[in-house]
């Protein structure tokens, strides 16, 4: 007897066959490559500004300006020589100072230059945002200026947005077109559901890009004058718009549908045809964390209202996606990738959920087999799937903390070369000895590096082979039992790898908890710079305290013995919380087996 198709779902073929996930991924690599050809090309060409050497009359009172807009990196020179220059001086001022210049109204400036002593030549490199070149002449006579400028922008924001509002358009336009040559049935609620989600997702990633330009000016606009601090306005309120919209990216929580049944039914059925799709699903607190790539994943929850039930989703991040968020964040100059990795995230999170998920929460399939055979199987799936989900995750544990160990190592080798270097030097008495100590700091270093990276490695990669292969085997044996196919001749069976995976579980979990840094990286950040700030500040207070200051050192004393606390009470609550985290999932699989193994005898004895 053919067992049936459990993970057909009614219309999906002609939901998604509008617009093709693969047509994503080419538009993805056509923006990745303009954005990585075209623009510094478009930068260096369009944006940047030259005058060539020339004399320039600026009249009595008046003033010329030559505006720099790059919004990015890039660099500027410019020369001049004036034949007058009692009251003549060059500006540079950004826009809100210069609008309040050019107004009469008192402003601040980035630099300030009387023109005077011959020919003068000024430089500079870095980001450059909104800036303007100000001849300024005071005098009651015209100013003759010889004056030339090279501003050179190499990575501009401007046609960076160009590029992706531009793709961003070309991609909805041919999305438009895709479905309507695909004569999607409009009447369908699934199908206009799917647009409506997608709708808000790309008004939200509008919005978000918006904020930075917004807090930008702003934060510039606020600034007081004769704070000093207006030149860098614009630059500082930029990149906290950056931050924010980053944040709030994945803050923002979407409703994708309302049901008729109760939350916990919506979230069960929901998981396990997920599972059967072969999605890695872990389920937390009422809600579904579905891992969508190796950095994206979608939060899927329920709000109980009358009337029904609303199913939500919101994006995030794995810990490979949060590791790279915050390093991005912490360079600060690549904190624009951040964003764009964030607001990419967003709309992965809403694709999924309208085209993967909201299918299988409404066109859920009705089997038409016995109940008792129903449960059997979905207990076999669901072992299945979060055995694999369990050995994967200590997978990625066992490397991460390998990696970890092997950069501990390096950081701890260089420093233990710099001190063999140095007492080299110290000892030596000879010439050459600077070179004589340079190359036994380096021996040394390379020596101890290998022979410990070969130790770790002879440690560690047997235990992460093993959890591969674990991942693989019950990968391919949810595969198989999905599919409805039954195993080779001399592989175990779907229950028997239940059986033999149980056993390893306890390992998984010992193994995924060590990697509490891979797992829960802003729990460790936040852990570090408590632990920073200790320090720091009770340095700070037994200075103060040693040159007299009592009062401002018990102080910051007081604040570096709170900061202790506050540090080792979160270590202590996260520590608790791993602990619960494990004692429920080896619960939890201890039920699933107990039952499972319950259904399996009784299956055997032919009750």
């Amino acid at each position: 007897m053919e067992r049936p198709n459990w993970t057909r779902l009614k219309g999906e073929g002609g939901l998604l066959a509008g617009w093709p996930e693969k047509a994503n991924r080419i538009l993805i690599a056509i923006v990745a490559v303009a954005l990585l050809l075209g623009v510094p090309i478009l930068s260096m060409t369009a944006m940047s500004v030259h005058v060539e050497r020339q004399v320039i009359a600026i009249d009595p009172e008046s003033y010329r300006a030559f505006r720099i807009c790059f919004y990015g990196l890039g660099e500027m020179e410019y020369s001049y020589s004036a034949s007058l220059y009692s009251e003549a001086y060059v500006l540079e001022l950004d826009t809100i100072n210069f609008y309040r210049f050019s107004a009469g109204n008192s402003y601040e400036y980035g630099m300030k230059e009387n023109m005077g002593g011959g020919l003068s030549s000024i430089s500079g490199a870095g980001y450059i945002g909104d800036k303007y070149l100000v001849l300024v002449n005071d005098n009651n006579a015209p100013l003759f200026v010889d004056f030339e400028l090279h501003a050179r922008a190499f990575v501009s924001l401007i046609p960076t947005a160009a590029i992706l509002l531009t793709a961003g358009a070309a991609g909805y336009a041919l999305g438009r077109h895709a479905d309507k040559e695909a004569q999607l049935d409009r009447t369908d609620p699934v199908v206009m559901a799917r647009r409506l989600v997608r709708r808000k997702a790309l008004v939200a990633i509008t919005v978000l890009i918006l904020i930075p330009i917004v807090m930008m000016f702003a934060v510039a606009a606020a600034a007081p004058s004769g704070t000093g601090f207006g030149m860098v306005a614009d630059i500082m309120g930029f990149f906290l718009g950056l931050l924010i919209a980053s944040v709030v990216a994945f803050v923002l929580q979407f409703k994708l549908t309302k049901e008729a049944a109760p939350p916990d039914q919506i979230l069960a059925k929901l998981a396990y045809r997920l599972r059967v799709s072969g999605y890695r699903v872990t389920e937390k607190r009422k809600r579904l964390i579905v891992q969508i790539s190796n950095t994206s994943a979608v939060h899927i929850t329920t709000k109980k209202v009358p009337g029904g039930t609303w199913v939500l989703y919101k994006p995030s991040a794995t810990p490979n996606g949060l590791s790279v968020l915050i390093v991005l964040a912490f360079i600060f100059i690549t904190m624009p990738l951040a964003l764009a990795l964030s607001l990419f995230m967003l709309y992965r999170a809403s694709a999924f959920a309208s085209m993967r998920v909201l299918p299988r929460i409404s066109q859920i399939p009705v089997p038409e087999v016995s109940a008792a055979r129903v449960e059997t199987r979905t207990m076999i799936v669901e072992s299945l799937s979060e055995g694999r989900r369990l050995s994967a995750e200590a997978y990625e544990s066992a490397r991460s903390n390998y990696h970890d160990s092997v950069i501990i190592m390096f950081v701890l080798v260089t420093v233990l070369s710099f001190v063999l270097g140095t007492l080299a030097y110290g000892i030596m008495d000879v010439d050459q000895r600077g070179k004589i100590a340079l190359a036994v700091g380096v021996f040394s270093g390379v020596v101890i590096s290998a022979v410990l990276w070969l130790l770790l490695a002879a440690k560690a990669r047997p235990q992460i082979t093993e959890f591969r292969k674990w991942s693989k085997k019950l990968d391919a044996a949810l595969s198989r039992e999905v599919a409805g196919q039954s195993p080779a001749d001399g592989e175990p069976s779907s229950f028997e790898l239940i059986v033999d995976s149980f056993k390893e579980i306890p390992k998984w979990l010992k193994v995924r908890r060590k990697a509490g840094g891979y797992r829960e990286p802003l729990i460790w950040l936040l852990i570090f710079f408590l632990i920073y700030g200790a320090i720091e500040v009770g340095f700070m207070g037994l200075l103060w305290w040693v040159e007299g200051r009592s009062t401002a050192g018990i102080v910051a004393i007081a604040v570096s013995i709170v900061l202790v606390l506050l540090s080792v009470g979160s270590n202590v609550a996260y520590k608790k919380r791993l602990d619960l985290e494990q004692e429920r999932t080896l619960s939890d699989w201890r039920k699933r087996y107990d039952s499972l193994k319950s259904e399996m005898e009784k299956f055997l004895v032919g009750e």
